[in-house]
């Protein structure tokens, strides 16, 4: 199975992202960037399923 790596540039963005975020609600930031690694593995797990059915 493959594994889900956030480039570089991805990495900078969701950072940013957080530090926005965190300046009003730093359990907010934290739930946003848990939902979107959440939501990011899910995807790709649905990429290795259809991968997998050829």
């Amino acid at each position: 199975m493959l594994r889900l790596v956030f480039t570089e540039r991805a990495q900078a963005d969701l950072l940013e992202a957080w530090l926005y975020i965190a300046e009003d609600n730093l359990r907010a930031a934290d739930q946003v960037l848990d939902t979107i690694e959440q939501e990011s593995e899910v995807l790709h797990h649905a990429r290795d399923v259809r991968l997998a059915s050829f």
